[in-house]
């Protein structure tokens, strides 16, 4: 009973900060398009500027942590290989996912 009791309440504590997190990404995400798209949304040179700095982001984090976001099947392929899945980019690939559709 004390073993359900505890994963119970460390499964509702880790689901209270990963909703944090979410929010927290959610608030800075609004704060930032206010910031960039202040004015008018017609002004080339500054939305090509963005899209350069966007690719570039891009492509260094592909070099650093591979194709993200993994899909079910290439997750599922590590556990089985490895017996455990690698979560140390699950706060990068909620990002993508999030920004990916």
């Amino acid at each position: 009973m004390f073993k359900h009791l505890f994963l119970f309440t460390y499964g509702l504590i880790l689901s209270a900060v990963c909703g944090t997190l979410v929010g927290l990404f959610y608030i800075l995400q609004g704060q930032l398009i206010e910031l960039i798209w202040r004015d008018s949304y017609f002004q080339p040179l500054r939305n090509a500027v963005i899209m350069i700095a966007v690719a570039l982001v891009i492509l260094i984090t592909r070099r650093w942590f591979g194709q993200l976001p993994k899909n079910f099947s290439n997750i599922m392929v590590e556990i089985r290989r490895t017996g455990t899945a690698n979560y140390r980019y699950v706060l990068l690939q909620m990002i993508i996912r999030h920004h990916s559709g």
